[in-house]
């Protein structure tokens, strides 16, 4: 309708501003570069002089309304201000980098190296694990026949060396202040003291897709940067980020370190004449908020004043009351629906309970400003399970983790079992390596990854019944929960091998599918189609392996089961060839 053949001759341009929508039109069409989020206002003394001119003089009566704002609902301006905060930029790429066919063929032969290395790793890994397991379903078998239940009034009757359960109130003796904020501090009563401190940041988040050339059998991958506001509790570097002049990070509290620090309490008295050790005290992680004991609800940093909001000191807190209040009871909002009394209400758009005045921070919180939590564990009832011993810090009995020994074909009498029972407690964890590896002389390498096994679990989770819960639980449950703390490990470890031996394996089948890429077109179609027939073959035959090492292994430690693993494995490879079968005869 813009030809100067029709609407221009015979129209002029109050008629048409007089009309709602086509006024609209008129304004969308005509003055596009003005509308820049702003609103525009003509006024009716434009409009009036408007009469008997052209369509197109009509623009240069568009004003802007000077210092014109929207009028919004506050609940729309928490949702625009929280989404700012939550800015995400997604046009942000790197150039794109490419790989050559020679390049990745090298690359492959590499990885059928390091797959020749993880495979042995792997079954080294499996066959370790399993002994580590069998250990301890021993151990808690033994455990549960040779506990003695105490309480606090009668551990004197109790020799050290014997398996204990009990049960006391466990209670923080030395005072416990926070290393960061000094001003935060308990005389006693305190176990456990925690604090962590997160500072608003942009965020930098990269997602890589790669994509095979058509010709030439090489790769090229894109990748793409976002940029997101977040609480972190890390530094996050912005001069290594990719738009480095566009996100800036800041810190509004200079010297204050990032991040979470735990502080134990050194001396936990547990009833009447027990201590508690760390790695025991270590184990309570009951948290409960701590921002009481700064009074006030204010915490001071080098003449920075932080507020608590939420359980949270911020800095800085001017933002604490700068959310917008809710509307009163009935009053309608500018969204869609009716508010009803309480601030509650019903459609889009609309307030949802105290929501409004109880908002986040996060909404409203700027570069750089950052937030202090502090938690801590307080005395309460514990239970105890492990090997009592006499204390060589504090006066008194302590607690050893509870370990396998020998016992011989005709067993031990008591004095000597609790002797070496708390000498093997004792031991660290490069001493128990020393007694668990494998030493063949000149031939020590060929259990080089056994060895290497042997180690990380020594020192990282050593079988072994040493542990402190929350509460005051009886025998039967105590023991269940190390059960399934066992039980967990186990088999998230069995896991954990059988994906190494995946790897390592589907690595030895890498150059072949970079080979497959150097045919023109259909090259990269035939390499894929091939990996997936690679990956599922190398998932049977790695999930046969798997269970033939642990049914081995079970043969040793526990016949009776290692025999129905080694039932299982059977049936799988029995189910295995007979679908290959099938298959074949049908094609």
């Amino acid at each position: 309708w813009l030809k100067p053949s029709c609407y221009l001759t015979h129209l002029s341009t109050s008629d048409i501003l007089e009309a709602p929508h086509m006024r609209c039109l008129f304004l969308s069409l005509l003055a596009p570069s003005l509308l820049n989020g702003e609103h525009l206002l003509a006024s009716p003394e434009n409009l009036g002089s408007c009469k008997s001119r052209s369509l197109l003089s009509a623009k240069s009566f568009i004003t802007k309304a000077p210092g014109h704002a929207p009028s919004m609902h506050p609940e729309a301006l928490a949702r625009q201000s929280q989404k700012n905060a939550m800015l995400t930029e997604k046009n942000a790429q790197s150039p794109e980098t490419s790989e050559s066919w020679f390049s990745r063929l090298g690359d492959s032969l590499i990885s059928v190296i390091v797959g020749l290395a993880l495979i042995p790793f792997a079954v080294a890994f499996l066959w370790v694990n399993e002994k580590r397991n069998a250990r301890q379903e021993s151990l808690i078998g033994l455990g549960k026949s040779e506990v003695e239940i105490i309480d606090a009034s009668n551990a004197r009757s109790v020799d050290a060396g014997s398996l204990v359960h009990m049960i006391a109130d466990a209670k923080g003796v030395e005072p416990m202040s926070d290393n960061r904020f000094p001003i935060v501090k308990l005389d006693s009563g305190c176990l456990r003291l925690r604090s962590r401190v997160q500072v608003f940041q942009w965020v930098e988040h990269k997602q890589d897709s790669t994509k095979k050339n058509s010709l030439g059998g090489g790769t090229t991958t894109t990748t793409k940067c976002t940029y997101s506001q977040e609480w972190s509790d890390q530094d996050n570097d912005s001069s290594k980020f990719q738009q480095r002049g566009r996100y800036q990070n800041t810190i509004k509290v200079p010297g204050l370190r990032i991040g979470s620090e735990e502080k134990s309490n050194g001396a936990v008295k547990f009833g009447e004449s027990h201590h508690l050790p760390e790695d025991m005290v270590m184990q309570l992680n009951d948290f409960k908020d701590a921002s009481g004991l700064l009074p006030g609800g204010s915490l001071t940093v080098d003449s920075k004043t932080f507020q608590i909001s939420n359980g949270w000191f911020y800095y800085p807190p001017r933002k604490a009351q700068a959310m917008p209040a809710a509307p009163s009871n009935g009053m309608k909002g500018q969204g869609k629906g009716k508010s009803k009394g309480h601030g509650k209400s019903k459609g889009k758009g609309d307030w949802q309970g105290n929501d409004a005045r109880h908002h986040d921070r996060f909404a409203a919180a700027e570069i750089g400003d950052a937030r202090v939590r502090f938690e801590y564990v307080l005395d309460g009832p514990v239970t105890a399970l492990a090997l009592q011993a006499d204390d060589q810090k504090h006066s008194g009995h302590g607690f050893l983790p509870y370990r396998l020994i020998s016992r011989g074909l005709c067993g031990l009498d008591k004095e000597t079992l609790q002797k070496r029972l708390v000498a093997e407690g004792q031991k660290d964890g490069m001493e128990l390596y020393e007694d668990d590896k494998c030493d063949f002389g000149p031939f020590a390498c060929l259990c080089c990854c056994c060895n290497a096994i042997t180690m990380c679990f020594a020192n990282l989770a050593p079988p072994q019944i040493y542990s402190a819960f929350h509460g005051r639980l009886p025998t039967k449950e105590a023991f269940g929960r190390v059960e399934a703390v066992g039980m967990a490990m186990k088999w998230g470890f069995r896991l954990l091998g059988w994906l190494l031996l995946y790897v390592g394996t589907y690595a030895l089948f890498q150059p072949l599918l970079v080979v497959l890429d150097i045919i023109p077109f259909l090259g990269p179609y035939i390499s894929d189609g091939l990996s997936w027939v690679v990956g599922f073959f190398v998932f049977l035959v790695t999930l046969v392996i798997s269970a033939a090492v642990v049914s081995l292994a079970y043969m040793l430690y526990h016949p009776l089961l290692g025999l129905a693993y080694l039932a299982v494995t059977a049936c799988i490879v029995a189910g295995t060839t007979a679908i290959s079968q099938m298959l074949d005869g049908s094609s």
